[in-house]
Parts: C-alpha cells; sequence; structure tokens
C-alpha cells in the first residue's frame, strides 16, 4: 500500500490544489519538485502512466495509486529499457487486438534490442542518433498505440498494461 490518500484526477495541474494525476503522486512521494515527470521514474514509463491515467475512468483512476511504488526508481540509464518497454507494451496490446501497426512497432522494438547488442564503435556518433530517434520517435509510437488500443478495451486492459510494463523496467540502486 502506499498510504497515498488523495483522489487521483485527469490531466496536468499547477499545485497540488488544483488535483494530481498518478505521476504527479509520485512527485510527491519522493519528495520532487511537484512535477508530472518525476525525475526518479523512466521517461517512457512514465510516458506511459501518463497515458493511462488520462485514459483510464474517473471510476478507476484512484486504482493506479497501487502503481506509485512501482514507478519510483526506475530511471535506468540502461539503453534497452526503451525498447524492452515498446516491446513488453506492443505484445500486451497484441493480445486485445491483432493489429499490423502494433506487429510493426513490436518489430521494430525488436530490431533496436539487437541492435543494442551490435554498438558500432567506429561510428559511436551513429549509435548516439539511432538511440534518440528510436527513444523519442518509435518507443513512443510503440506506447501510444499500445494505449489506444487497449483503451478500446477498456479499464481492465489500460490497468494491465501498466502492470505488464512497470515489471520490465529494472529499479536503479540507491544508496541506503
Amino acid at each position: 500500500m502506499t498510504g497515498w490518500t488523495t483522489h487521483l484526477t485527469a490531466g496536468t495541474h499547477l499545485a497540488p490544489e488544483d488535483g494530481t494525476c498518478l505521476m504527479e503522486a509520485v512527485s510527491s512521494v519522493t519528495g520532487d519538485t511537484w512535477t508530472d515527470a518525476p525525475s526518479s521514474t523512466h521517461p517512457l514509463l512514465a510516458h506511459l502512466a501518463r497515458l493511462v491515467n488520462d485514459a483510464v475512468s474517473d471510476e478507476r483512476r484512484d486504482d493506479l495509486a497501487a502503481f506509485i511504488p512501482d514507478l519510483i526508481d526506475t530511471n535506468n540509464p540502461d539503453p534497452s529499457v526503451h525498447a524492452r518497454l515498446a516491446v513488453v507494451c506492443t505484445s500486451y496490446a497484441l493480445t486485445v487486438s491483432d493489429s499490423p501497426s502494433l506487429r510493426r512497432l513490436r518489430h521494430s522494438a525488436e530490431r533496436r534490442i539487437g541492435e543494442l547488442r551490435r554498438p558500432r564503435p567506429d561510428l559511436p556518433h551513429l549509435d548516439v542518433i539511432r538511440r534518440w530517434t528510436f527513444e523519442h520517435g518509435t518507443a513512443r509510437r510503440a506506447v501510444e498505440t499500445s494505449v489506444a488500443h487497449c483503451e478500446k478495451r477498456g479499464d481492465d486492459e489500460l490497468i494491465g498494461l501498466l502492470a505488464a510494463a512497470s515489471t520490465v523496467v529494472p529499479r536503479r540502486l540507491t544508496a541506503g
């Protein structure tokens, strides 16, 4: 249990008095500056959480508070995390919707994982460009498309998508 008792709402809020989305709740719990993109959460996982928060019904949104602990300390610098998130999201969405676009996005993410295993030391700038392009393009589209397909099936599928994705990101080891 997170101990979170405030009602979660859709959208971004300037201050807690205006409402709180899932990622703003994470920032509050971690003591981060009020934001829907807390530094302790992997950026693509945070993007997914915001999309699910806004797509789930008002009646089920508070169920998302259970994910707060799973979203903390996940900002892992491992370059494969974006690709693994894209694979798990598209794989999950394919269980609810057999979509050619989802299959293409999953294939692209799987290919990216393979590329990460074969870096180009002779062209390090190419690896940087490919990584940025994938992370801000294909990986984001994979997550967004997965949410859109799950949203058509309802809250249980959206919550299931977030649950599946939250298990993929390795936790950052914190000093303690």
